[in-house]
C-alpha cells in the first residue's frame, strides 16, 4: 500500500494534470447507473439553486 501512495506522489510531482486524469478514471467506475445518478444529483442541485435565486428575487 505505501508503494501505491509513493507512486501516486511521484506521478503528481511529474505531471499534475496526469494525476487528475488518473484519479478521475480510477474513482469513476464504468457503471452507467452511478453516472446517471451523479448527473441526476447535479440536475437537482441546479434546480434548487435556480429556485433559490427565483425566491430571492421575488422577496426583494
Amino acid at each position: 500500500m505505501p508503494s501505491l501512495i509513493l507512486g501516486i506522489e511521484t506521478m503528481l510531482m511529474r505531471n499534475p494534470h496526469e494525476e487528475i486524469v488518473v484519479t478521475k478514471t480510477s474513482l469513476v467506475a464504468p457503471n452507467t447507473e452511478s453516472q446517471t445518478v451523479h448527473l441526476f444529483g447535479q440536475a437537482v442541485l441546479l434546480l434548487l439553486f435556480l429556485v433559490a435565486i427565483l425566491l430571492r428575487s421575488l422577496t426583494f
